[in-house]
Parts: structure tokens; sequence; C-alpha cells
């Protein structure tokens, strides 16, 4: 039995050959717009790795400056203990330097005390000597 043949055979009916030549166009129709949402579908996807491409390396940039922020924050606070240390330092040798000039102006001022005790014994001497020789000790006093 040939299928064909009996197709062939068969009556053809109007609304039937309507409905089918819809459906072809119908179909045609979605093929064509199916294709065209294919064709979005991948421009979409190539521009979607596109920019996952430039997010990664954008993500890659934003560490790395991060990195270099850290390190340059690490410098600037070590440079800042540095001025605080050295400032500290300055101000200790300063006043160490100001300490050993005061001790020194101390010896010396007590060295001058120590030489006018000396000549002030020695005057004391001195009078002792004169009242017991009987001589004035004070000069003579003027009446006028």
């Amino acid at each position: 039995v040939d299928i064909d043949a009996l197709d062939k055979m068969q009556a053809i009916n109007p609304l039937e050959l309507a409905l089918q030549e819809k459906e072809n166009k119908m179909t045609l129709a979605s093929d064509s717009v199916i294709a065209t949402l294919h064709n979005v579908q991948d421009a979409l996807r190539d521009e979607l790795y596109k920019m996952t491409n430039e997010n990664t390396l954008l993500l890659q940039n934003i560490g790395e400056l991060s990195e270099r922020q850290v390190f340059l924050e690490k410098k600037l606070n070590e440079s800042q203990q540095s001025v605080a240390k050295d400032k500290y330092l300055k101000k200790e040798e300063n006043d160490y330097l100001a300490q050993q000039a005061e001790n020194k102006e101390f010896k010396r001022f007590s060295n001058v005390i120590k030489c006018q005790e000396t000549q002030m014994n020695k005057l004391k001497n001195e009078i002792r000597l004169l009242r017991r020789k009987g001589g004035h000790i004070y000069g003579p006093v003027c009446s006028v």
C-alpha cells in the first residue's frame, strides 16, 4: 500500500489548505522571530562576557590600588612615628644640653661663692689680727 498515493487520492478540503497555509506562514514567522531572538541572545551573551572581563580587570586594579594604599599608609605612619621620635629625641637632647649648661653655670657660681667665702674669711682673720694689735678696724670717722 502506497501511502503517498493514498494521500494524493484524498479529496482536498479548501479549509484544510487554508489552515495548512496559515500554519506554514506562522511557522516561518516564528522561525524568523526565534532566529532574531537567538542573534540578540548571542549578542547579549558576548556583551555580558566583555563586561565580565572588564569588571574583572577593574576589580584586580582595585585590589592592587588597595594594596598600594595600605603600603603607603604604613609608610606614612612609620614616617610620622619617626618624626615624633626625632622630636622627642631632639627634646631630650635639648633638655640634656640645657641641663649641662645649667650644671656648668651652677659650678661656676659655686666657684665664685667659694672664692668670695675665702676672701671673706681672709678679711675676718685680718680684722681679728688688727683688733689684737689695737689697730683701728674702721676708717677714721669724720665729723663735720
